[in-house]
């Protein structure tokens, strides 16, 4: 029996790989900066969608961001990154310029790491979060371009978290 595809499944199907197409390697995201030992990195797509990430963090050194994600940011809409009563433990998030990303440091499990003071952002104890964080940067405050989310542990501990990334 054949099936004739109908404009809207068409359009699912293109949806459906786009999100499948979201999560990539970093450096074809715009960020050739990262070196090659962080092309785990994965790569969201600002379409206005909400994506979430479920992952555990190892401490390695205080205040050591393991980065996670990258984000193509266009500039359209807020961005807002969040632990915020998702985690069990005491998260900082830290939004990198790409550009800064030439050097990394060795974080936990093999990730690669970047120290917040090195940040353009950064949130530990948002309000409303307890011991979570949440970053929210505003259309106009940042430029369009490709940045990198770090997670981290403000008080050493490591465990699990999930990371919601809205853009």
């Amino acid at each position: 029996m054949k099936m004739k595809m109908t404009s809207p499944m068409l359009v699912r199907v293109v949806l459906m790989m786009a999100t499948l197409c979201a999560v990539g390697d970093a450096q074809a995201a715009g960020c050739p900066q990262l070196p090659q030992q962080c092309s785990y990195i994965q790569q969201v797509v600002c379409d206005g969608t909400t994506h979430w990430f479920s992952g555990k963090y190892q401490h390695a050194d205080m205040d050591l961001a393991s980065l996670r994600y990258s984000i193509s940011y266009n500039g359209k809409r807020n961005i807002v990154v969040s632990t915020c009563n998702t985690a069990n433990l005491d998260t900082q998030l830290a939004l990198f310029d790409c550009a800064a990303l030439s050097q990394v440091e060795t974080a936990a499990n093999g990730t690669c790491g970047k120290y917040i003071e090195d940040s353009l952002y950064d949130n530990d104890d948002a309000a409303g979060c307890c011991l979570t964080s949440k970053l929210k940067i505003l259309v106009g405050e940042l430029e369009s371009g490709t940045y990198i989310i770090g997670v981290c542990s403000y008080d050493g501990n490591g465990g699990g978290f999930t990371v919601t990334i809205f853009c």
